[in-house]
């Protein structure tokens, strides 16, 4: 069984429409509209495939929405009872609904995408003992005739096919534009990217080869002559195309991509793509393709959900005379699934345009889910220019080579978020996300949370914290970054704070809005205090408790003259730091340095809550212990 949006049904379904309309239809058939199709597929189950294949037809064709088809258009595709798809285990041929994808009205031209699923009665088809992959197929009638006809095959079958073989989970994704100039002696790629892989995994062996009877060898399977050996090569392993001839011809071209099962046995899986070649002379300027911010070579990424776009632009130096309607096409052939077609495709917006220049953007509105993975987009520049001597006048047209791209469409992930603050605030243990403030300073830690799809707009807030902490934004997008401030005061000497935050980016269909969390821990330091506005070294010893003689005799190191050397914002010692031992408690503790509990607990936050002393701990626990030597009284 199979399901599918395109039409189902056996051949017996439509013979009575097409009985109907076939003497209306035959005049425009015979002109042929056929130009380009492709055929891949994916394992959707043990034995279930999901095929799509990617066809490109005349737009101008009358039963196409009387020759004015737009993207988002459904179209019929049987031709005169002549197109259709088999998926060559016996079960009826189908004839295809094509979902419009992208149009050319210069070239006259309209891709259509057709998504089927199939359900096989094994994962292979086993025949005289040995295991075989199925060969499903796309076949039918008419390519071009006139003077668009290919030369080796004008009106001309087409046939395409692709073998599945359920041991693997897809085929060869082959992807050019529908129609291809080349220029002697350059070559130009046929890429075939496997759609599960990403570019830095460890990709199966692939091969590429001519479809069967494309140089004249046996088993030619069109009604057409074969491609001339002399004309073109075909690297087998990097599939590159280098064109030999120079005639001006135009030739319907078929290319197989393999993927290779298993090295020991050689098998393998392939896809076909079938294509127009169009000769242009070397006198001719050809336009020279970029992609400004796209390094030669690396791979754009976008995101599922997000919009995705990227550069492009086309330069003519030395237009010829009459040159005109210099522009980009994007031959990209639209992944879709059932339910989900893609109405728009992968389209080229113009941002500025003249006689010897042209850029702009590549873009996807949104890319849904069933995008993940990686494509190849393909795209090609040219012009028009008037042929000299021509009466009327005749326009030709001149491409540049195939520029392709490769795209990765990843699954959204939570924000990335990462702390800085300044060097003086940094952590002498070298924890992560650990600071260590003085009493009375303000630590400002800087925050960034990132996603990098670059429309998302994330969200950065405090999840919990001491009341004092204040988070402030400072940008936003999908590099948003905020500053949480904070400053300890002096009850908090000894302790840890902590304050977390949380990010999340912009909510919508299949994105990721789930929260990264992230803490800040703040270590307010021991036997330190910051001086104040108007703070002497006598209101700070009343506020200790101490008198102002045992204070200077913390900071004599630092301070030698009392009365004046004390300024705002100056860190003092108030105290000595002691490392806990064995057999200590905060009585004997006392006792021993002649303070009391109270002002142990007073001068280290976290004994205060704890009333813990741990002896042997690496790195030792420390305590600020504060004492007046000068009196010498001890307070229980």
């Amino acid at each position: 069984t199979h399901s599918t949006r395109a039409a189902e049904g056996s051949v017996a379904m439509w013979t009575a429409r097409v009985l109907c309309v076939f003497l209306l239809l035959l005049p425009l058939i015979q002109a042929g509209t056929f130009l380009s199709a492709s055929v891949r597929w994916a394992k959707v189950g043990d034995a279930s495939a999901r095929f799509e294949i990617v066809t490109y037809w005349r737009r101008s064709f009358t039963p196409f929405n009387n020759g004015a088809s737009r993207a988002g258009d459904d179209i019929d595709i049987i031709a005169q009872s002549t197109v259709s798809f088999n998926f060559g285990d016996g079960s009826p041929a189908v004839y295809l609904l094509g979902h419009v994808t992208d149009i050319n009205e210069a070239d006259d031209w309209l891709e259509a995408v057709s998504v089927l699923t199939h359900a096989y009665p094994e994962p292979n088809l086993r025949f005289d003992g040995s295991v075989i992959p199925w060969e499903a197929s796309f076949s039918g009638c008419c390519r071009f005739l006139g003077d668009e006809a290919p030369s080796n095959d004008a009106g001309g079958d087409f046939l395409l096919v692709s073998s599945v073989d359920f041991a693997v989970d897809a085929s060869p994704d082959l992807r050019t534009p529908p129609r291809v100039y080349v220029t002697p002696g350059l070559s130009l790629p046929i890429p075939a990217p496997l759609p599960s892989h990403a570019p830095d995994a460890v990709l199966d062996e692939r091969a590429w080869r001519f479809c069967a009877g494309m140089l004249g060898a046996n088993g030619l399977r069109t009604n057409g002559n074969p491609l001339p050996s002399s004309v073109v090569v075909l690297n087998e392993t990097s599939g590159e195309l280098t064109w030999l001839g120079n005639s001006g011809s135009k030739y319907s071209v078929c290319i197989e991509a393999r993927r290779l099962i298993d090295p020991v046995l050689g098998t393998y899986v392939y896809s076909q793509q079938d294509f127009m070649v169009e000769e242009q002379p070397t006198s001719v300027p050809v336009p020279q393709l970029s992609t400004p911010g796209l390094a030669e070579g690396v791979t754009a990424r976008g995101f599922v959900g997000y919009r995705f776009s990227f550069a492009v632009q086309a330069e003519l130096p030395s237009p010829p005379a009459g040159a005109s309607n210099l522009m980009i096409v994007v031959g990209y052939k639209s992944r879709a699934e059932e339910g989900a077609l893609n109405s728009t495709g992968m389209q080229f917006e113009t941002t500025s345009a003249s006689t010897t220049s042209i850029s702009g953007q590549v873009r996807v509105p949104v890319v849904a889910d069933w995008n993940e993975g990686w494509f190849a987009v393909c795209f090609y520049a040219a012009y028009q220019y008037e042929v000299p001597g021509s009466s009327p006048a005749e326009m030709q047209t001149v491409g540049s080579g195939v520029h392709c791209v490769d795209v990765v469409f990843a699954v959204d992930t939570q924000p990335q978020v990462t702390l800085s603050a300044d060097a003086m605030f940094a952590d002498p243990l070298n924890r992560p996300h650990y600071y260590s403030v003085a009493e009375g300073q303000e630590l400002r830690v800087r925050i960034q949370a990132f996603k990098p799809p670059t429309d998302d707009e994330v969200r950065i807030e405090l999840a919990s914290g001491p009341e004092d902490a204040v988070l402030e934004s400072e940008s936003t997008g999908n590099e948003a970054v905020s500053v949480l401030s904070f400053t300890p005061t002096r009850e908090m000497a000894g302790a840890t704070v902590r304050a977390c935050v949380t990010a999340r980016g912009a909510g919508g269909s299949f994105r990721v809005v789930e929260d990264a969390e992230l803490c800040v821990n703040i270590d307010v330091r021991r036997c330190v205090w910051t001086v104040q506005e108007a703070e002497s070294m006598v209101t700070l010893a009343q506020a200790l408790g101490v008198s102002w003689l045992q204070l200077w005799n913390f900071n004599k190191a630092t301070i030698s003259r009392p009365d004046f050397d004390l300024q705002t914002g100056q860190v003092i010692n108030v105290g000595q730091l002691y490392a806990v031992d064995r057999g200590d408690t905060l009585y004997n503790l006392a006792e021993r340095f002649s303070t009391t509990m109270a002002m142990i607990e007073r001068m280290n936050a976290d004994v205060a809550e704890t009333k813990e002393l741990v002896a042997d701990r690496n790195p030792p626990q420390l305590l600020c212990i504060t004492f007046n030597s000068c009196t010498g009284a001890t307070v229980q």
